[in-house]
């Protein structure tokens, strides 16, 4: 398929009709992917994280669980201290 659709003045462009019905995932607030082919050509896909790009959330919760202990047991450390304490154990 092939079809037109404009840039407007902020560099946008509207996805006409007969395009979102063919491409579900193209959603307002959807995230995208854009690569340039030869310098003529625009491809927009749907973004797809890394698996490495991915937020570990249990780890992240763990380091707050920890740090709210330290901070329970009255323990005064500083916290420039403490994140050069977590960096090395990592």
């Amino acid at each position: 398929m092939q079809t037109i659709a404009v840039v407007r003045d902020r560099y946008q462009i509207t996805i006409p009709d007969e395009v979102r019905q063919l491409i579900t995932w193209a959603q307002p607030k959807s995230i995208v992917s854009i690569k340039v082919t030869d310098g003529k050509e625009l491809v927009i896909k749907p973004f797809e994280s890394k698996q490495e790009d991915k937020v570990n959330w249990e780890k992240v919760w763990k380091a707050i669980h920890e740090a709210r202990i330290i901070s329970a047991q009255g323990k005064k450390i500083k916290l420039s201290e403490f994140i050069i304490e977590d960096r090395q154990r990592h």
